[in-house]
């Protein structure tokens, strides 16, 4: 078996990033790589925003980590997950019944 390219971390360990506002999404994070809280893993652009600031809501990791996932499709709506990071601590709050349906 060849060497692990990462260290395994645990289930609970996962941050899901996810959409607060709708919009298409621009990723500044790809799957592999570390991150550090308080770093940009994406950017949502909302062409119909009333205001500059409403226009693009920035995506920040809260968690140590690698990035183990980006959703393929580029639109975002309020609450879907758009990205995953793997952190090496258990985040508070993650259920017991992580494989399950």
């Amino acid at each position: 078996m060849p060497d692990l390219l990462n260290d395994a971390t645990p289930l609970h360990g996962v941050e899901h990033i996810k959409a607060a506002t709708p919009g298409v999404v621009v990723f500044h994070k790809s799957p592999g790589d570390a991150v550090k809280p308080g770093d940009l893993i994406a950017e949502i652009v909302n062409p119909l925003a009333t205001s500059d600031k409403a226009a693009v809501t920035p995506l920040k990791t809260d968690i140590e980590g690698i990035v183990i996932s980006i959703n393929v499709d580029r639109f975002a709506r309020p609450g879907r997950i758009l990205s995953k990071v793997a952190g090496k601590e258990p985040l508070k709050g993650k259920g017991e019944t992580l494989l399950t349906a």
